[in-house]
């Protein structure tokens, strides 16, 4: 009977799937105190395990413009990603965790710096232009006809550089937009 349980409210929770697009955020700065805005362009993709949902995107704030390195999201919600900043201090990465509710396209968490600060999300929330959009069928929301601003675009020239750079250092990188 609890397998059974637990197997109709997964069934439940994925039947609502979370909103690909965009989201603004606000945070305090531990160190000043002043309040801040963020915004992210999240993308949801199922994962080939069947356990939810894989998590990319960029976004941007007072620090800079980031990508998502990684991140994944359970059918509940639970949820985990890493941004690393590619403008600004590219040196600083950051772990949110914590909990989507997808039905009210929320997010409620933390976030955490490897500078060691750390804080909550004072709001995360969905911004959608057409509440009937979701970007869940397509990662780039220009190639879905989405209206979304605030959106850095990466673009980059190609140097010879006698030095070798470890497979570990190489980020991947989502490009939004036409090439410049």
């Amino acid at each position: 009977v609890e397998s059974m349980s637990i197997h109709v409210r997964l069934q439940q929770n994925h039947s609502i799937e979370p909103f690909s697009g965009h989201y603004t955020t606000t945070f305090v700065d531990p160190e000043s105190g002043k309040h801040h805005s963020a915004s992210l362009c999240l993308f949801f993709t199922p994962d080939s395990s069947g356990n939810g949902y894989r998590i990319h995107g960029q976004g941007s704030d007072i620090d800079g413009s980031t990508v998502i390195e990684c991140g994944f999201a359970n059918y509940d919600g639970n949820a985990w990603w890493i941004e690393k900043n590619i403008t600004g201090d590219i040196s600083l990465q950051v772990l949110s965790r914590g909990m989507f509710n997808f039905r009210q396209r929320t997010f409620e968490g933390v976030w955490l710096a490897n500078t060691m600060l750390s804080g909550p999300y004072l709001s995360f929330v969905a911004m959608e232009a057409n509440p009937n959009q979701n970007y869940h069928s397509s990662p780039s929301p220009m190639a879905s006809g989405g209206n979304i601003q605030n959106v850095p675009i990466v673009t980059g020239t190609a140097v010879s550089s006698p030095t070798t750079v470890a497979q570990s250092d190489h980020v991947p990188v989502t490009v939004v937009g036409s090439p410049v």
